[in-house]
């Protein structure tokens, strides 16, 4: 963060990326507007698109983000695990996220 208390553009564009994560697994790509996707981030569109220049090249920025989490990176940790250390208190929380509706498909 700046001196000034404002958020560098780079720390901006990770903070849009990650506010929208949630509309984007709800209501997929197709079902999701720019107006729920500014109003999900906290900002106007008009920044939305100063930002990324297309609802594509912000779904791809998402999607970025989430491969490059903590969570994903757990995700691909126990999907390497032998069947009989499998904690299956992770299967469901996981299955539901990845099975999400519009998860994983392609703008």
């Amino acid at each position: 963060m700046s001196n000034n208390g404002r958020l560098s553009a780079e720390e901006r564009r990770q903070a849009i990326a990650d506010a929208v994560r949630d509309v984007f697994a709800d209501k997929g790509f197709d079902g999701t507007t720019t107006r729920e996707l500014a109003k999900a981030a906290g900002v106007s569109e008009a920044l939305l698109y100063k930002h990324f220049p297309s609802k594509e090249s912000l779904y791809a920025a998402m999607l970025d983000a989430c491969v490059k989490g903590p969570t994903f990176a757990e995700f691909k940790r126990i999907l390497t695990l032998d069947p009989s250390t499998f904690d299956p208190r992770f299967h469901g929380p996981f299955r539901r996220v990845a099975l999400r509706p519009g998860m994983g498909r392609r703008p």
